[in-house]
């Protein structure tokens, strides 16, 4: 039998050749669109209840759709140690491209408003952080690659805030009518001090 990293390498070699390609874990996970920016494959060699997220041209967001589990995997994916945002403001940019998007960068500390007037009506603003405290120790995994077990997704910041950010960007995302204007504020400083 092949050593167990050249089953992994060839496997992942397998899956950029198809591209198409994707295993049906026991959470049965499901590649949902030919457009998104990663794939999800199942290693079965010797670490079956892990589901390994392999991505490919993490930059390719604009004019792409997830679904918002996949938008929510994606921010788990990056390490966004407070006042750090791992690209994450960058990402959502390029994410929310039908978006007026404003940037305020100070000290260290990333903060991003992003809004779209659909109409003469309110106001109706999201706000929210994307910055997680340290992982600290006693994790079985990875923190910063989300690990989905007994249909549930384990990874640092997935509670506090990465869920909610995905529901709100993903609910801009989707909207096509609104009687006002729709925005979005996000930072990369809300564990700690802030600015």
């Amino acid at each position: 039998m092949l050593p167990f990293y050249l089953q992994i390498f060839l496997l992942f070699v397998f899956m950029i050749v198809t591209e198409k390609f994707y295993i049906k874990n026991e959470f049965n996970l499901k590649k949902l669109y030919n457009n998104k920016s990663y794939y999800k494959i199942k290693c079965f060699f010797n670490i079956e209840k892990y589901t390994i997220l392999f991505w490919r041209d993490k930059n390719r967001t604009k004019g792409y759709f997830m679904e918002v589990i996949d938008l929510f995997l994606e921010l788990l994916s990056r390490k966004s140690v407070t006042p750090d945002d791992g690209g994450i403001l960058d990402f959502i940019e390029k994410y929310l491209d039908d978006f007026t998007l404003i940037r305020v960068d100070r000290g260290g500390v990333k903060n991003l408003f992003a809004y779209k007037r659909f109409g003469e009506g309110e106001h109706l603003c999201f706000a929210g952080h994307i910055d997680v405290v340290p992982a600290g120790d006693g994790w079985s995994s990875n923190p910063f690659t989300p690990l989905i077990k007994d249909n549930k997704i384990y990874a640092r910041g997935a509670q506090d805030m990465k869920s909610g950010v995905s529901a709100i960007v993903q609910a801009l995302k989707e909207t096509k009518e609104f009687n006002g204007t729709l925005s979005l504020l996000l930072t990369s400083d809300e564990e700690q001090a802030g600015v």
